[in-house]
């Protein structure tokens, strides 16, 4: 009877022994599968899209019109070649259409979220009216009594009225009426070989000397090309109110001031 208690005891243990050995095994098993699970989404790549072009391939190139994807980290040079620097000479990168990314024509890249996108080579035209980048380089408001103003302009293509799809400039406090307002903002007046234009928004938000804030607010600027008249500026002018507003055409020259 003892014998039998016994051999019942040792089978016992053994038994344990062994389910706690499959016990083991499984959560090793498991535990490895979740790492490789892990790293295998740590080390997948991302792509993103990278598109040069050329403002006008007539007369210059950007990085021979590539359009492709790259592997995130990536490093890219964008290079952009006049087919006659004399006459028309490279002014600037500009990203989708929206931002000045650099004046440098031999400029890098590194592919990543944030620098996806399209970039075009900006070339000086021949003709100003051919020229299709622009942007707010000037507002004045004739006003007085004020510690402050500042000032917030919203635009978007004027097919968008309801202005869902918008771009925003807005600026520290300035003690200036007249504001060069000029940084990379920039805008495009052609779209897939189609005239665009803009309608635009301007909020001054003004301190007065007495502590009191005021807020005015211009609305339904239009601006498109021939506003231009072939000349490398348009000033929208609102006399009734003090208001104007200088847009110039890019050029190495105002990229230089």
């Amino acid at each position: 009877m003892v014998f039998l208690i016994n051999n019942l005891t040792n089978n016992i243990k053994i038994t344990n022994n062994i389910d706690m050995k499959k016990f083991k095994f499984f959560n090793l098993t498991l535990l490895l599968l979740v790492c490789i699970t892990f790293f295998a989404g740590c080390s997948e790549t991302k792509y993103f899209s990278v598109v040069t072009k050329s403002s006008n391939s007539e007369i210059g190139t950007g990085n021979g019109s590539i359009n492709t994807t790259w592997a995130e980290g990536t490093e890219l040079n964008l290079i952009a070649t006049s087919k006659d620097q004399s006459k028309h000479p490279f002014i600037c990168w500009v990203k989708d259409g929206t931002k000045v990314y650099s004046s440098e024509s031999n400029t890098k890249l590194k592919v990543g979220a944030d620098t996806e996108g399209v970039y075009t080579a900006v070339f000086k035209e021949e003709q100003i009216s051919s020229m299709m980048y622009a942007t707010l380089t000037n507002i004045t408001y004739n006003t007085s009594n004020f510690t402050s103003i500042e000032y917030r302009v919203d635009y978007a293509p004027e097919k968008n009225a309801s202005m869902e799809i918008t771009h925003c400039m807005g600026y520290e406090p300035t003690q200036q009426t007249s504001i060069n307002t000029f940084t990379e903002d920039v805008f495009c007046f052609l779209e897939d070989t189609q005239p665009k234009a803009y309608i635009f928004s301007l909020t001054l938000t003004i301190l007065r000397n007495d502590g009191n804030e005021e807020i005015k607010t211009f609305k339904n600027i239009k601006v498109n090309n021939e506003l231009f008249e072939r000349q490398s500026q348009y000033t929208y002018v609102d006399a009734a109110n003090g208001l104007s507003l200088t847009f110039s055409k890019l050029s190495k020259e105002l990229l230089e001031q």
